[in-house]
C-alpha cells in the first residue's frame, strides 16, 4: 500500500460519517417520495380510493412527492457527493466533519416539516417552492452549514490547481443560496410580490433549481468520475471551461 492509498483512506474516513448522515436521509426520503408518488398516481386514476382522507388528495400528495424526492433525496445526495469530491480533489481530509452531520439532521427536519405542511394544506402553492417559511429557514440554515464545511475543505486543499469538477461544484455552492433566498423573500415572505410577477419568479426559481443547479452538480460529478472509470485523464480542459461558462450563462 503506497502513500497515496493511505492518504485517500484517511480522506474517505473523514467523509464517512457526514456522508452516511446525508445519504442515509436521502435514501429514506427517496422511499417516502416514491410511496407518495404511487399514492398520487392511484388517487389520480381512482379518486374514490382515498376520498375519505383529505391528507391524501391528489393536490396534496403530488407536490409532497415531488418535494420529498427533490429536497429529501436529490439535494442532500448532491451535497454529500460535493463534500467527498472537494476532499478527494483537494487531497485533504474533510474540514469540520461534524457540521454536515448536524446540518443533515436540520435538513431532514426541514423536509419533514415541509412535507407535513403540504399534506395538511399549509402550502405556498408555488411549484417546487411549496414548503412554508419555517421549513425554508431550516433548509437554508442547513445548506449554509454544509457550505461552510465545503468551503473550508476547499480552502485547506493541498492540490492548488483547480480541477474542472471544482468549477462546477463551487458555482453550485453559490447558486443555491442565491436562488432559494431570493425566491422565498419575493414569494413566501410577509410581503410577497403580486400579480404576474409571482409566476415569473416561480418559473425562474424552478428553472434555475432543476436545470441549472442540478446540472452544475451533475457535470461536476461527471467530470470527476468519468476519467476515473475510463482510467484516462481529461484530454482538454478548454472544452471543460467552455462547458462551464455555457452552463453559467444558462
Amino acid at each position: 500500500m503506497n502513500v497515496n492509498d493511505i492518504s485517500q483512506q484517511k480522506i474517505d474516513a473523514s467523509c464517512r460519517v457526514p456522508l452516511l448522515a446525508l445519504f442515509g436521509g436521502a435514501a429514506l426520503w427517496l422511499v417516502i417520495g416514491l410511496l407518495l408518488a404511487v399514492i398520487a398516481s392511484l388517487t389520480f386514476h381512482a379518486p374514490q380510493m382515498f376520498a375519505d382522507c383529505p391528507l391524501l388528495t391528489y393536490g396534496h400528495v403530488q407536490p409532497a412527492a415531488n418535494d420529498a424526492i427533490l429536497y429529501g433525496f436529490c439535494i442532500p445526495a448532491a451535497l454529500g457527493v460535493m463534500l467527498w469530491i472537494f476532499a478527494r480533489l483537494g487531497e485533504t481530509e474533510l474540514v469540520l466533519p461534524l457540521v454536515p452531520v448536524v446540518a443533515a439532521n436540520i435538513w431532514n427536519l426541514g423536509v419533514l416539516v415541509g412535507i407535513v405542511a403540504i399534506l395538511i394544506g399549509d402550502s405556498n402553492g408555488f411549484p417546487w417552492l411549496e414548503f412554508p417559511r419555517g421549513s425554508s429557514v431550516l433548509l437554508f440554515a442547513a445548506f449554509l452549514l454544509i457550505a461552510i464545511s465545503a468551503a473550508a475543505t476547499f480552502g485547506q486543499r493541498k492540490e492548488r490547481e483547480l480541477h474542472p469538477s471544482q468549477w462546477f461544484l463551487l458555482a453550485a455552492l453559490l447558486w443555491f443560496p442565491w436562488i432559494y433566498s431570493t425566491a422565498n423573500l419575493l414569494l413566501a415572505s410577509g410581503h410577497p410580490v403580486r400579480g404576474v410577477t409571482q409566476a415569473v419568479i416561480g418559473w425562474w426559481f424552478a428553472d434555475n433549481l432543476i436545470f441549472v443547479w442540478l446540472a452544475l452538480v451533475g457535470l461536476g460529478t461527471a467530470f470527476y468520475l468519468l476519467p476515473k472509470l475510463a482510467g484516462r485523464p481529461l484530454q482538454n480542459h478548454y472544452f471543460a471551461l467552455f462547458t462551464f461558462w455555457r452552463g453559467c450563462r444558462r
